[in-house]
């Protein structure tokens, strides 16, 4: 356990807590604990029914029997989250406003004293500008506000998570990692630092040290992988990378 949520209590629907949320939100059995506006299970099903083509179909998007399908709206079967959260997002089912959603969103995080950071895909840059207008946003990551703030040198609204890809940064940063990013922080004054850089069209995470001439050097921390040289203007820093986290 650290001081932000462990990794798998962000993302494995197992834990009590999270599931104790989830589980309302397409429940009508349950009693929430929280204030956010919900669809229940009945709900969900009739919407998703109205907007399939048949029955055969809703199997064929959970990848289940259609027998299964049966079961589920006779309620001989459950539905899980992660099978509502794939339907809804396969037949475009809203779950509630997104004005609602932030304000329920924003009332959850300041109860139970937290902060959700945006997930970005880092992946590929599209230039210049904010680092939410350039990249993709994937959801959000909870964090305990009270362990973030030993962190970021701005406020918590310029922090996002990341996640490492491939094996360029291994040992530091495994495949899946997770990384959190002080966007607040842009100017490269100590060498060496991990960063989340944008070179040309490509997003990565590198130690990056400063040359002279005005160029800098992309350092991956497998010896197999060959530095990038990046003149000056070539590479826009994202943020420096504060916080690296992973599932055991």
């Amino acid at each position: 356990m650290i001081g932000a949520l462990h990794v798998d209590e962000c993302y494995d629907k197992r834990n009590t807590d999270a599931r104790g949320i989830t589980t309302t939100v397409i429940d009508r059995e349950r009693n929430a604990s929280h204030g956010l506006p919900m669809l229940t299970k009945r709900e969900l099903l009739g919407q998703i029914e109205d907007a399939a083509k048949s029955r055969a179909e809703i199997a064929r998007v959970l990848g289940v029997a259609p027998a299964r399908i049966t079961e589920m709206y006779s309620g001989a079967r459950d539905l899980s989250f992660d099978e509502a959260r794939k339907l809804m997002r396969h037949y475009h089912v809203p779950l509630i406003d997104e004005a609602d959603l932030t304000g329920a969103q924003d009332a959850l995080a300041q109860e139970m004293g937290l902060s959700f950071v945006p997930e970005v895909d880092i992946g590929y840059s599209m230039g210049g500008g904010s680092v939410i207008d350039m990249y993709e946003q994937r959801g959000v990551v909870p964090f305990k506000s009270d362990w973030l703030r030993g962190l970021y040198q701005g406020s918590v609204e310029d922090l996002v998570v990341a996640r490492g890809e491939g094996d360029s940064m291994q040992p530091t940063l495994l495949d899946g990692d997770l990384v959190l990013i002080d966007t607040s922080q842009k100017s490269i004054r100590s060498q060496d630092r991990i960063w989340a850089v944008a070179w040309g069209d490509l997003g990565m995470i590198k130690r990056v040290r400063r040359e002279p001439g005005g160029v800098y050097s992309l350092l991956s921390d497998n010896p197999a992988v060959t530095a990038i040289s990046a003149a000056d203007g070539e590479m826009f820093v994202i943020g420096r990378v504060v916080w690296i986290g992973r599932r055991m």
